[in-house]
C-alpha cells in the first residue's frame, strides 16, 4: 500500500495522535457535546487549531519544528484544561469507537481516489507547497521574487506537515490532507443530522447527501433537444468548458476535457459551474471551510465554559484562512443579526450570550488582518503594499441580477433560458431554503446566535446576484459568492426536511425522496468516474515519471535562494523547491521570461538571475545549438528509454 512507501507512517501517526489528544481534551472540558461525537470532533478541533497555530510559529522556527511545537502545545493546552485526569475521561475515550470505522474507510477511499487524480489547481498548489516545505514562510508566489502568495492556504499548510514530518512527496501529502478533511466533513454532516432526528438512517442519508448533492445539469438529457439548443444558444462557455466543446448542446454527450482526468473521464453534463458535489472539492481550498463550519455548528450550542472562546476564535480565524469569502459572509450575517436585534430592542446593551459571540467575531477579525491569506493581503494593499501581494480584485454592482457559472458564464435572471440554466447549475437544494430561513429566524429568537448568523449569511450570499467579481482570479470567482447560500441550504436540507416530511402525508415523502435522488445523481455519476482512478496512482499532470525521479533525488538539494530556469516553471518549482522570475500572474507570462524561453542562451539566462536550467529532450532538441556551450555543466539526467525522453539538470553559474 502506498501509505507505507510514500510516507513515513510513524511520525505522521504521532502527529495525528497529538491533534486528536489535544482536541479531544479541549472538547471534553469546554463543550458539553455527546460522548459519541467527541472523538471525531476532537480530531478536527485539534487538527485545525494546531495547523492555525503553526501559521504563526513557522515565522520564528524552522517549519518542521513549528509543526511539532504547535501540535505539542495543543496537546498541553488540553492537558492543562483536564488536569488532574479523571477516570471518566479515560472511559470516555472508549465510547462509540464504531464511528472511527466509517471515518477510516472514507479517509482511505478518498485519499486513494485523490492519489489517482491530478486535476484542478496542481499547477498552483504543488509549487507553493514545494517551496513552502523548504522553509519559506509565509508562502511565497513561486514565480516572482519578493511577492507573498496571499491565498486561502490552510489546506496547503495542513498538507505541508505531511511533507515536513511524514517525508511524503508534495502530491501525496496534498492527497492525504484532502482525504482527512473530506472524510471528517462527511462524518460531521451525518452527526449533525443525527442530532436533529436521532435516527441512524437519517445520519447515513446525511452523509450521502453531503457527499453527492449538487447541481442537476444532467436534466438537459431529459429535455427535448430543440429546447436544449435554445438554452445552449443563450449561454457562453467559459474556461475548461469552452476548451471541451463549442457549445452546451455540443457537450451533452462529451467528456470534460481537463488535464489529468481519471481513466473514465468526467461527463461534462453531470458537472456544475456553481454547485459541484462535495466529492469534487479537490482544489486548493478543498472542504476545509465547510469542515470548520460543521465544527462550529456542532459546538456552538454546547459551550460549557467561557474559556471556549479560545478554540472558537481559532476556528473562526482559520475559516478566514480557508475561504475568505465564506468568512466575510459569515461576519456579514452576524452583523445583520446584530443590527436586527438592536432595532428590535431599541438598545445597545447586548445580552451576555450575544456579547460572547461578538467577542469571537471581533477577535477573529483582528487575527484575519495579520495571519496571512487574502484578507491580510487586501488590508496590506490599503497601506500601499500591493506590490508584495499576488491577489487583487474587487466587486461591482450589476443589474439585471445574474448568476455566474464557471462553465456557462453570466446567466441573467431576466432571461428565461438563462434562468433555467442557473437553476440547474445550482440544483434543487435552493427549494429547501425557505425551511432554512424559518429555522434561522427561530434560532435568532432563541438566542442561538451562531446558527442564526450562518443562515443570515446565506441571505446575504443570495443577494450576491447583484454583484460581480473582477480581478486576477477571473470572472468565474464570482461563483464563490454563492457558497454560503448553497452551503446553508445543503447542510440543513436533510435534518429540516426529515422533520417537516414526518408530519406530512405519504405523497410528500415520495416528492421529497425524488428531489433528493435528483439532487445526488450528478455526484454519484462523478463518483463513478473518480473510482476509476482508485488503483492508478499518479503524481500530477505537471510531472512525468522521470520528473518524479528527479524530485526524489534533488528536492531541496540545490543551494538556497537559487533560481532554476525551466520553460515550464510550474514543473521546476515543484521538483526542486526553488522559484523563478517567470510569471506576472498564474496565467500571464513575464515578457522577459518569454524571450528567454524562445532563445535560452545560458549567458543571458544566468544574467537574468538563474544558476540552473532544467529541460526535456524536446526542448533540448529545439535549442541544443544554443544551450550546449562549454560553460554549461551537466549535473544529472534522467532517461525514459521507452519514450525516448529525458530530463536534464545543468549548472550555468559559470556562463558569463
Amino acid at each position: 500500500m502506498y501509505f507505507f512507501s510514500e510516507i513515513s507512517i510513524i511520525p505522521a501517526l504521532v502527529l495525528i495522535f497529538l491533534w486528536f489528544a489535544g482536541g479531544w481534551m479541549i472538547t471534553f472540558r469546554l463543550f458539553d457535546i455527546p460522548a459519541r461525537e467527541r472523538g471525531l470532533v476532537g480530531l478536527g478541533v485539534g487538527m485545525i487549531a494546531s495547523t492555525w497555530l503553526s501559521n504563526f510559529i513557522a515565522r520564528f522556527l524552522p517549519l518542521a519544528s513549528a509543526f511539532w511545537v504547535s501540535a505539542i502545545f495543543t496537546t498541553l493546552f488540553g492537558l492543562y484544561l483536564v488536569f488532574p485526569v479523571r477516570n471518566q475521561i479515560r472511559k470516555g475515550l472508549l465510547k462509540n469507537i464504531g464511528q472511527w470505522v466509517p471515518f477510516a474507510f472514507l479517509f482511505i477511499l478518498f485519499t486513494l481516489i485523490n492519489r489517482g487524480l491530478a486535476i484542478f489547481d496542481d499547477y498552483q498548489n504543488l509549487p507553493v507547497m514545494s517551496i513552502m516545505a523548504t522553509g519559506k514562510f509565509p508562502p511565497p508566489f513561486p514565480f516572482a521574487r519578493d511577492v507573498t502568495f496571499n491565498y486561502h492556504y490552510i489546506l496547503l499548510l495542513l498538507a505541508t506537515q505531511f511533507v515536513s514530518i511524514g517525508h511524503a512527496p508534495v502530491w501525496t501529502a496534498l492527497d492525504v490532507a484532502r482525504g482527512i478533511t473530506m472524510s471528517l466533513f462527511f462524518m460531521y454532516a451525518g452527526m449533525f443530522v443525527y442530532r436533529f432526528t436521532n435516527k441512524p438512517a437519517a445520519q447515513f442519508i446525511g452523509v450521502i447527501f453531503a457527499m453527492f448533492a449538487g447541481g442537476v445539469r444532467w436534466l438537459y438529457l431529459l429535455m427535448p433537444l430543440s429546447f436544449v439548443r435554445k438554452i445552449s444558444d443563450n449561454v457562453t462557455l467559459l474556461g475548461s468548458a469552452a476548451e471541451s466543446g463549442s457549445s452546451l448542446y455540443n457537450l451533452l454527450y462529451k467528456p470534460w476535457l481537463i488535464a489529468g482526468p481519471p481513466p473514465y473521464p468526467f461527463p461534462f453534463i453531470f458537472l456544475s459551474g456553481i454547485n459541484n458535489a462535495s466529492i469534487m472539492s479537490i482544489g486548493g481550498a478543498g472542504l476545509v471551510s465547510s469542515l470548520i463550519i460543521m465544527l462550529l455548528l456542532l459546538l456552538c450550542t454546547h459551550v460549557r465554559e467561557k474559556s471556549a472562546v479560545i478554540p472558537l476564535t481559532i476556528l473562526f480565524a482559520s475559516m478566514a484562512l480557508a475561504n475568505e469569502v465564506t468568512y466575510a459572509l459569515f461576519v456579514a450575517g452576524f452583523a445583520l443579526l446584530l443590527l436586527i436585534w438592536i432595532i428590535q430592542q431599541h438598545s445597545l446593551k447586548l445580552p451576555a450570550s450575544l456579547f460572547f459571540w461578538l467577542g469571537i467575531f471581533f477577535s477573529s477579525g483582528v487575527l484575519s488582518l495579520i495571519q496571512g491569506g487574502i484578507i491580510t493581503g487586501v488590508v496590506s494593499g490599503f497601506f500601499g503594499k500591493t506590490a508584495s501581494s499576488y491577489h487583487e480584485g474587487g466587486l461591482h454592482y450589476i443589474f439585471p441580477p445574474a448568476i455566474v457559472s464557471g462553465h456557462l458564464g453570466i446567466l441573467s435572471l431576466f432571461n428565461p433560458y438563462q434562468l433555467i440554466s442557473a437553476f440547474l447549475e445550482i440544483g434543487p437544494v435552493i427549494l429547501f431554503f425557505p425551511l432554512v430561513l424559518i429555522y434561522g429566524w427561530n434560532a435568532f429568537k432563541n438566542n442561538n446566535w451562531l446558527e442564526a448568523s450562518f443562515v443570515f449569511s446565506g441571505v446575504i450570499s443570495l443577494c450576491m446576484i447583484f454583484v460581480q467579481y473582477s480581478g486576477n482570479a477571473g470572472l468565474t470567482a464570482t461563483s464563490r459568492l454563492y457558497n454560503n447560500f448553497i452551503g446553508v441550504s445543503t447542510i440543513y436540507a436533510i435534518p429540516l426536511v426529515w422533520g417537516w416530511v414526518s408530519r406530512k402525508k405519504e405523497f410528500a415523502h415520495y416528492v421529497v425522496s425524488s428531489l433528493g435522488l435528483v439532487t445526488i445523481m450528478s455526484g454519484i455519476v462523478l463518483f463513478s468516474s473518480q473510482l476509476s482512478a482508485f488503483s492508478r496512482p499518479v503524481a500530477s499532470y505537471l510531472l512525468s515519471d522521470i520528473d518524479v525521479q528527479m524530485y526524489k533525488k534533488y528536492w531541496n538539494q540545490l543551494p538556497a535562494d537559487v533560481m532554476v530556469f525551466d520553460v515550464a516553471p510550474f514543473r521546476s518549482a515543484t521538483i526542486f523547491g526553488r522559484g523563478s522570475e517567470s510569471l506576472e500572474t498564474l496565467y500571464v507570462t513575464q515578457p522577459e521570461f518569454a524571450d528567454l524561453a524562445g532563445f535560452p542562451d545560458p549567458v543571458k539566462v544566468h544574467a537574468a538571475g538563474y544558476d540552473f536550467m532544467y529541460y526535456s529532450n524536446s526542448y533540448w532538441d529545439d535549442h541544443k545549438n544554443v544551450v550546449d556551450i562549454p560553460c554549461v555543466k551537466i549535473i544529472d539526467q534522467m532517461d525514459d528509454t521507452e519514450l525516448g525522453d529525458f530530463r536534464r539538470l545543468v549548472n550555468i553559474s559559470k556562463c558569463k
